[in-house]
């Protein structure tokens, strides 16, 4: 992997501020032709393997510092006054002070984790980004589906075969969503994630994921088919004081506008109803829809569940009062 590239990802582990300081640096150690880097918080752990440069030795160097010189150099040199990059020299701490990385014991037991990826990818952006949201802040991966939500929205990823190896639901962080490509193991205390450019230990994030299954109706009283590519080329552009769009289903056509646009599309399956929501949502959401979309509603106050038609992927939207 390109060393910058390993380094903004690393960043995202490593903790800006910490009372320990050896965790804002990362661990940089030449092994048999190449060179690794990790960083840690000590309850996730990332390590990279990267293009750059060190012929032997192992020490930690603060990854601020790192990201700031690696621009423009990408050999490394352990001399004793430091980690020789170009005409830099960065002050390092020892190698043995950096917190013991966690590996798995047990084989990665996953049968598709492409299709785990794939399924992580396609539910993250309804994770919480706010680190404060501890149990929203990562994603729920269970044998038969993958959920994320942030309180307003919740994606849902149906799963046909059941994920092997995982003998209880596990709350995923989301910073190591995207290094699901390999191999997927746990064992009491840690899940594992091993793949061709390095591998990834977490301490599964503690705490109860929302019953997000009480929160979604059994039954419906509107159901409109639309097209999901007609809908999402339909929005207009997101403003910022101005975020909320109303869909106003009436007469087999939706009518989509706010103060300052007005746009209308077919819909089908008649019946009136009118509601709103934050257009940013929506927008994110149609990205992860096909071609026909089902949307279901009970009411305009009412949770809003969207159904892909062509695959058993769903998200449920909170709408917003439009008064």
């Amino acid at each position: 992997m390109e060393t910058k590239k390993a380094l903004d990802y690393l960043s995202k582990i490593a903790p800006t501020k910490s009372t320990l300081p050896i965790l804002r640096n990362v661990l940089v150690e030449a092994c048999n032709g190449y060179t690794k880097l990790t960083a840690t918080n000590l309850e996730a752990t990332l390590t990279l393997q990267v293009d750059a440069k060190m012929v032997k030795g192992s020490t930690t160097v603060n990854l601020r510092e790192l990201r700031k010189v690696i621009r423009s150099y990408n050999v490394f040199e352990l001399t004793p006054m430091g980690l020789k990059i170009g005409d830099y020299i960065l002050e390092t701490m020892p190698a043995e002070d950096f917190p013991r990385i966690h590996q798995a014991v047990v084989p990665g037991v996953l049968a598709d984790t492409d299709y785990l990826r794939q399924a992580l990818e396609r539910v993250k952006h309804s994770a919480s980004k706010e680190e404060y949201h501890l149990v929203l802040h990562g994603i729920l991966v269970a044998k038969n589906e993958v959920v994320a939500a942030d309180g307003y929205r919740m994606a849902i990823q149906q799963i046909q075969t059941p994920f092997q190896g995982l003998y209880d639901a596990k709350l995923l962080p989301l910073v190591l969503a995207p290094f699901v490509t390999a191999q997927f193991s746990q064992d009491d205390k840690f899940l594992y994630i091993t793949a061709d450019e390095g591998y990834a230990s977490m301490r599964p994030i503690e705490g109860i994921f929302p019953n997000y299954k009480q929160v979604i109706p059994d039954d419906f009283n509107f159901i409109f088919t639309l097209d999901a590519n007609t809908l999402a080329s339909a929005l207009p552009v997101v403003i910022k004081d101005n975020p909320i769009l109303t869909l106003h289903f009436h007469d087999g056509q939706l009518d989509l506008s706010r103060n300052d646009f007005k746009k209308t599309i077919q819909s089908i399956e008649d019946g009136e109803i009118k509601i709103g929501f934050y257009q940013v949502y929506l927008a994110e959401m149609l990205k992860e829809m096909k071609e026909r979309v089902e949307v279901k509603l009970v009411s305009p106050t009412s949770i809003t569940l969207w159904v892909d038609g062509d695959s058993d992927y769903q998200e449920a939207l909170m709408p917003v009062y439009i008064g």
